[in-house]
């Protein structure tokens, strides 16, 4: 892949160079194949894309922002995420997707047919995700207030999930269609399904596998940690405290 770098604070509009960094953030100049390096500040996306093979990269979820002010980004192929803060667009997510060390806040959900699902991340059909060290809060969804995911795989490792809610079933993740799950050491916090099942995870026809998991002060109507219908769960060394259902 090629890679591009981008710092909002250079003296003047580079060529996109390491040393001669483009100021000027515009969608044009991020391109399929491509690893895209974002210097501290807020990056803000004008429209809506589709890219294919690309990887985004800050300094920090502190200090490096990609703001896509109410777009939607379409991923075939492969992304990965590191290093940043994600915020106010959709991800719609038909390729594979990596994040490490990412903050999603205040994403907006996918629709689909008169429903949205996924208020972070979208993953409509046997796609894998693979996400360490990141953060969910204040995402919502009718379906799945961080992430909905129709089949492939689902790797979470050493992250939060926290102020998110889902309208209908799953208010932090929803697994469906044989989706095979792995969570290990990660937090979900006040998290809830408003008028449905699982307040945390909601798994249909699909598999969990979680180590050092903790659930708490998360609601639901039934199930407000964990429902699980036709699934497989094998789940130790876990904690589930002050969940509810009403």
């Amino acid at each position: 892949s090629t890679d591009y770098y981008f710092d909002i604070d250079a003296d003047k509009d580079g060529d996109g160079q390491k040393e001669t960094p483009f100021n000027n953030f515009t969608s044009k100049r991020v391109n399929d194949n491509s690893t895209i390096h974002l210097a501290k500040g807020e990056y803000v996306l004008n429209e809506s894309r589709e890219f294919s093979n690309i990887s985004f990269y800050g300094e920090s979820p502190q200090k490096t922002v990609l703001n896509g002010n109410g777009t939607t980004l379409t991923f075939n192929g492969v992304v990965n995420f590191k290093n940043l803060t994600l915020t106010n667009f959709k991800i719609s997510n038909a390729g594979d997707l990596n994040g490490f060390n990412v903050i999603f806040n205040n994403l907006i959900s996918t629709p689909v047919k008169n429903n949205d699902f996924g208020g972070a991340i979208y993953a409509p059909s046997n796609k894998n995700i693979y996400l360490d060290s990141c953060t969910f809060f204040d995402n919502h969804a009718q379906y799945g207030g961080a992430i909905y995911a129709n089949g492939g795989n689902l790797t979470i490792v050493n992250s939060l999930f926290h102020n998110v809610y889902a309208l209908n079933y799953g208010g932090a993740i929803v697994g469906n269609s044989r989706l095979k799950a792995i969570i290990n050491n990660t937090r979900f916090f006040n998290v809830k399904s408003i008028d449905d099942a699982g307040g945390a995870i909601y798994l249909l026809s699909s598999s969990l596998t979680a180590y050092n998991l903790t659930i708490a002060n998360a609601s639901s109507t039934f199930g407000p940690a964990i429902t699980a219908l036709r699934s497989d769960l094998n789940i130790s060394n876990s904690s589930f405290e002050n969940n509810t259902a009403r």
